[in-house]
């Protein structure tokens, strides 16, 4: 499983977006000492962990991050060239309770038959949210009597 870990400018506010708007669930929080707490807890958080269905994803501050790898840190300009897809999640409900700002592209159903919606998170990594269509599913060979 490749979980991907996002360095975040303000991670109170990620964590209300992925939970609140995208849905996930947190499975890990830490303060800035180390020290396992609930998101809920008053005070500094400087990583958490977020699951949806199987998928995860790790979100850091700058800060924590440049400690733990002080020479192979990333720019700060939390730029990212690629794309998140998450599968298994609820497009249609994450684009009632979204921005209309953070909204990429709306609900559309792809030509290889998953329902997606494309948005931006609070530091600007772009996602897919998806599920498959199940009446637009492209025929398989099988369905299609392959010789």
């Amino acid at each position: 499983m490749i979980v991907p870990n996002l360095m975040v400018s303000n991670i109170r506010r990620s964590l209300l977006f992925y939970t609140e708007i995208v849905g996930m669930r947190e499975m890990m929080a830490l303060d800035p000492s180390n020290m396992m707490v609930s998101s809920a807890t008053e005070g500094p958080l400087c990583f958490v962990t977020l699951g949806l269905g199987e998928a995860q994803l790790m979100l850091q501050t700058e800060a924590h991050f440049r400690a733990a790898l002080p020479s192979e840190a990333p720019p700060s300009d939390l730029s990212f060239s690629g794309s998140l897809y998450f599968r298994a999640a609820d497009p249609e409900g994450v684009a009632l309770r979204a921005a209309s700002s953070t909204i990429v592209k709306g609900v559309e159903t792809s030509w290889y038959g998953m329902k997606e919606l494309w948005i931006r998170d609070p530091d600007g990594y772009l996602l897919c949210l998806a599920r498959p269509d199940e009446a637009a599913r492209p025929a398989t060979g099988e369905e299609e009597g392959r010789h």
